[in-house]
C-alpha cells in the first residue's frame, strides 16, 4: 500500500484594490474624471471577474453578473498580471463641487471565496476655489468633508452606518467623517434651514 503525505494550502488572502484614481481623499478631481483601479490577487487563487460590482454613491455603475456597465456609465475591464484593471466614466461627467463615494465589491476564486469590500471618497473641483480650501480636514484616524447637497442623498451606501440626509431647503450643508483606514462612513450631519445653505470650513481637533 502506497501512502502519500502532502500539505493542503488554503487561500485566505482577499483580493486587493490598488492604484485607485482619483486618489482617495482628493478634492480637486476634474468633473470629467475617470474612476480607475486595479483588482489584484497576487499569489492567490485568482480574481473572479464575474463577481465584480462597482457603485458611485447610490448608483450601480458596473455589475459583471448583471449586464456589465449600467445606463449612464461606460468603461472597460481588462486583464492585467494577477488581476484586472477597471476604468469607468459618467455620461456628462460629475457635477461641480460633487462628493463622490466609490465602492468596489469583488471576490477571488477560492472555495469558499475571500471577499473584498473596498470604498474611498473624492470630490470634484469647486468653482469657488477660495471657499473650498478648508473643506477637507484630517485627524489621526478620520477625514472630515463638508459641502452641500440637495434632495435626498445617501452617505456610505451599503455600509454598517449608511445614512440618508434630506435637505430642508434648496440646498443644505453637510459634514461627514470617514475612517482613513477603510474610507467607510463614521458619521454625517446636516446643517441649514429653508434657504440655500452650505458648509465651507472645517477644523478637526484630535
Amino acid at each position: 500500500m502506497d501512502i502519500f503525505l502532502g500539505t493542503l494550502e488554503t487561500d485566505l488572502e482577499q483580493p486587493t484594490i490598488e492604484n485607485r484614481s482619483p486618489v482617495p481623499g482628493s478634492r480637486n478631481a476634474s468633473i470629467d474624471t475617470a474612476v480607475a483601479f486595479d483588482v489584484l490577487d497576487v499569489g492567490g487563487s485568482g480574481v473572479s471577474a464575474a463577481s465584480l460590482t462597482v457603485w458611485f454613491n447610490a448608483d450601480l455603475v458596473y455589475d459583471a453578473d448583471g449586464g456589465g456597465f449600467q445606463v449612464g456609465y461606460a468603461g472597460a475591464v481588462t486583464s492585467i498580471l494577477n488581476g484586472y484593471h477597471f476604468t469607468a466614466t459618467r455620461t456628462g461627467g460629475f457635477p461641480l463641487d460633487f462628493f463622490a463615494h466609490v465602492r468596489v465589491l469583488v471576490q477571488d476564486s477560492a472555495v469558499p471565496p475571500n471577499v473584498t469590500d473596498n470604498t474611498w471618497v473624492f470630490r470634484t473641483r469647486d468653482p469657488d476655489v477660495a471657499a473650498d480650501q478648508r473643506r477637507l480636514s484630517f485627524s489621526a484616524d478620520v477625514m472630515v468633508l463638508v459641502g452641500h447637497f440637495k434632495g435626498s442623498t445617501v452617505f456610505g451606501p451599503g455600509e454598517a452606518r449608511e445614512s440618508t440626509l434630506v435637505s430642508d431647503g434648496a440646498e443644505d450643508g453637510f459634514a461627514a467623517g470617514f475612517l482613513l483606514t477603510t474610507g467607510n462612513l463614521r458619521w454625517v450631519k446636516r446643517a441649514g434651514g429653508t434657504d440655500r445653505d452650505s458648509l465651507v470650513d472645517v477644523s478637526v481637533f484630535a
